[in-house]
């Protein structure tokens, strides 16, 4: 049998100098191998090392419950790996399990032009406790592998609570692979004995693209997707629509991409949308769709009139626009207008039979400018017949009707009253008036507040639910317009939210498009967000900036995990020199 012995080989020199393609292990931290040893134990690639050097490997994110990891690994035939489906699994499931395997075996040697194969090989066995391909908030996304050889066989055996469980379990399961490439031959190796149990302790997990105020092409969706699905992330929170443009095409209501669209090419079909729902779900991600409102509605809503339908948006384009609104260009619903609510229930139809919005949706609720509604006549006459007055006071509790009017129109829409819905954090919900205001039974609040702020702790307690998107850490936008300050991954990783049981619910990083197309979009997404991945998933010890060799190994194995993002075609940024990748032991 040919076994590759990841501590065996013994390399004698007798030179003061540096084998640039031999590594070692020393102190859990791998470097190249000095020639001057006159013993040394090397590894033929810095993945193979790594793989076997320290308590976490290549992992990303860190396991949560149980992790014993071998420390020997061999060489594989990655086009004979056969994956082995429980036969209990329902006809659906198995679309879905073959599906995720044929992405695994892809994967497992892409970018390795094999040269070479092995007699070694791998058998792996998935089973689910329950067969359901629901994927929202309360998904179960545990499982559990196990790895023994036996001879030439390497058998790998996974066991999620759920078929998302057993994704995530293949996700781990190439982590525990490595590479290696030796006189230009390139060879796939994976280790030989392991046990892991796991389970996130955040159930939302997440990254929110903004696709209205540049759009972001189809193509690239789907690589960030990709991205999300190598390390664990689950929500793909779209901010689809803004003032700015309104890309989402819609079959019942047309007219919204095309009046509200940059242009025809730059819009989502109905067909797109369906594809990257599908999509997404191969990877263990779902899509949270946000239709903003009342603000941050403009272009796509102002058809009203010629309709018949009356303004449904107000200051739409309107200048000075530092009145209206908070950047250009203005625009903000028109909460009297019937036909706002009409055609917003049409809109909520047919996106809860396209998305999976059973028990989530996001309405946008921020940054609403009361001096817009305050400009206009028919909202003043209106306030004024109510006997509600133009107080502060008065146009807080005419945005929160607003609110509860939508609620309405997606219950009529959709036919329950189950659906949570979210709104971001605003002076509407201030802790010492939001009872009054949004039931705490269907209203999450998304905290954009800043890192040292009280209010998502007192909502909390309040009997609120919280997803954290922290603005001076989790934005990714920050750094380039401005006086805002760039957010490294260490700030990304290093943030650590509150543990208030099913309260908070997870969080996300954000990245609002004002600075960024799909030219620029994978470096400022990647990878701080597989640092925000790893916190939300195992919520580790903190580290200082810089900090190499720490319990975790942060750095390093943030750097196999950005190596594997390279590999399925992201291009992250990059976050330590080349020499210190090579040579961990030496950059503390």
């Amino acid at each position: 049998m040919l076994f590759f012995f990841l501590a065996a080989l013994i390399f004698k020199h007798t030179h003061a100098s540096v084998n640039a393609e031999k590594f070692v292990c020393e102190n859990f931290a791998c470097g190249q191998a000095s020639l001057s040893n006159q013993t040394v134990q090397y590894y033929d690639s810095i993945e193979l090392c790594r793989l076997v050097c320290g308590r976490y490997g290549n992992l990303w994110p860190i396991p949560t419950e149980t992790l014993t990891l071998g420390r020997m690994a061999m060489e594989i035939d990655p086009t004979t790996v056969e994956i082995l489906i429980d036969d209990d699994a329902t006809t659906e499931s198995k679309v879905y399990l073959n599906d995720i395997s044929k992405l695994f075996l892809v994967r497992l040697w892409q970018g390795c032009d094999l040269t070479r194969a092995p007699s070694t090989k791998v058998q792996v066995k998935v089973r689910a406790k329950k067969y359901d391909l629901t994927l929202d908030m309360d998904t179960r996304e545990s499982y559990k592998l196990a790895i023994t050889t036996n001879g030439r066989l390497i058998e790998a055996f996974i066991e999620g609570d759920t078929v998302y469980g057993i994704r995530h379990g293949l996700e781990t399961l190439l982590q525990l692979t490595a590479r290696k490439e030796s006189s230009g031959k390139c060879s796939v190796l994976m280790l030989t004995r392991a046990v892991i149990r796991d389970t996130p302790l955040y159930k939302h997990r997440g990254i929110l693209m903004d696709t209205s105020r540049n759009f972001i092409p189809l193509e690239d969706l789907k690589r960030t997707i990709d991205g999300m699905g190598s390390v664990k992330l689950n929500v793909l929170h779209w901010h689809a629509v803004d003032s700015h443009s309104f890309p989402l095409e819609l079959r019942t209501v047309p007219q919204m991409s095309k009046t509200g669209a940059y242009s025809s090419k730059e819009t989502y079909s109905v067909e797109q949308q369906k594809e990257l729902i599908e999509y997404a779900k191969r990877r263990g991600v779902r899509i949270l769709l946000e239709i903003d409102s009342p603000a941050h509605a403009g272009n796509g809503w102002t058809w009203g009139p010629a309709a018949g339908m009356g303004e449904m948006v107000l200051c739409a384009n309107k200048e000075p626009w530092r009145q209206y609104c908070m950047q250009p260009p203005c625009g903000q619903m028109n909460p009297i207008n019937p036909n706002v609510y009409k055609v917003l229930g049409e809109m909520f139809k047919e996106i809860n039979e396209r998305f999976t919005t059973h028990d989530l949706f996001h309405l946008g609720g921020d940054e609403v400018k009361f001096d817009c509604w305050n400009s206009t006549k028919a909202i003043r006459d209106y306030l004024l017949a109510e006997g509600k007055g133009l107080s502060t006071e008065a146009y807080h509790e005419f945005w929160a009707h607003f609110h509860r009017k939508s609620l309405e129109a997606w219950d009529e829409a959709v036919g329950h009253s189950k659906t949570n819905v979210v709104l971001w954090t605003s002076d509407l919900t201030e802790p010492q008036t939001i009872l009054n205001r949004l039931d705490p039974k269907r209203f999450i609040i998304q905290s954009w507040t800043g890192s040292d702020s009280e209010v998502p702790h007192k909502l909390i307690q309040k009997g609120y639910r919280i997803i954290f998107s922290t603005v001076d850490t989790w934005y990714l936008d920050h750094g380039f317009w401005g006086e805002t300050r760039y957010h490294p991954w260490t700030a990304v990783y290093n943030y650590m939210i509150p543990a208030h049981g099913d309260r908070v619910l997870g969080g996300e990083v954000c990245m609002w498009s004002e600075y960024v197309d799909k030219q620029s979009l994978d470096m400022k997404v990647w990878p701080r967000s597989a640092a925000l991945a790893e916190r939300l998933w195992s919520d580790p010890k903190t580290i200082g900036y810089g900090v190499s060799g720490d319990v975790n190994q942060v750095e390093y194995r943030l750097a196999s995990a950005r190596d594997r993002l390279i590999r399925i075609g992201i291009q992250p940024d990059q976050i330590m020199p080349r020499w210190c990748y090579l040579n961990q032991d030496k950059c503390k």
